[in-house]
């Protein structure tokens, strides 16, 4: 390819970027307008404040009154489903499922990592920012899927607190990481850890 033609390519790529990009935003408030009040507190939105007995030293900041709302072209709902689809959409049993939204969530809680699901999932070397964008091959193919209705379920679920996971249990990998292993999810391809942080 010879740079004129690559340049131009770019260049256009760029303006229908900035073309699509307001309605975008713009979508972002109409595609689920009853879903959580997630525009709260750290301490809300992840029941940091119930977790705080069972480990201290990580949730020392919770009594902070931080918020997680920032802008951003996905929901933490659609976030964190969008994850629970592209790492455990097939194949996964459900508690497995709900160990990949539960890792999520607890990573906002904890000071180590970005204070938003948004941050979280879009970190360098994480997870992919394919996974919080609209009209994203991640965001895209996850809506679509039969199984999308279930992974947003167990999204609200972890963003209310309500899956059964360790406040430390900060890893999710193929391999082994962190300071021991909380579960281990196997399926037909893959073996993943859920490890503490």
């Amino acid at each position: 390819m010879n740079m004129k033609k690559v340049f131009t390519q770019v260049a256009a790529l760029a303006a229908l970027m900035a073309f699509c990009a307001p309605a975008h935003a713009m979508r972002m408030m109409d595609v689920y307008p009853g879903e959580l009040p997630l525009c709260e507190t750290v301490k809300a939105s992840c029941n940091c404040a119930s977790r705080k007995d069972e480990a201290p030293d990580i949730f020392e900041h919770a009594e902070e009154e931080t918020t997680i709302c920032e802008a951003r072209e996905a929901s933490d709902l659609e976030i964190i489903a969008c994850v629970v689809y592209n790492e455990a959409g097939y194949g996964c049993t459900d508690r497995h499922q709900e160990l990949v939204a539960a890792v999520v969530v607890n990573r906002v809680c904890d000071n180590r990592f970005p204070s938003s699901v948004y941050g979280v999932v879009t970190a360098p070397y994480q997870y992919d920012v394919a996974y919080a964008t609209y009209g994203s091959w991640a965001m895209t193919r996850a809506m679509q899927s039969d199984v999308w209705d279930h992974c947003l379920e167990i999204a609200e679920r972890a963003l209310r607190g309500e899956i059964d996971c360790p406040a430390n249990v900060l890893f999710q990998a193929e391999f082994l990481q962190g300071s021991g292993v909380y579960e281990i999810g196997y399926t037909s391809y893959s073996t993943t850890y859920f490890c503490y942080g």
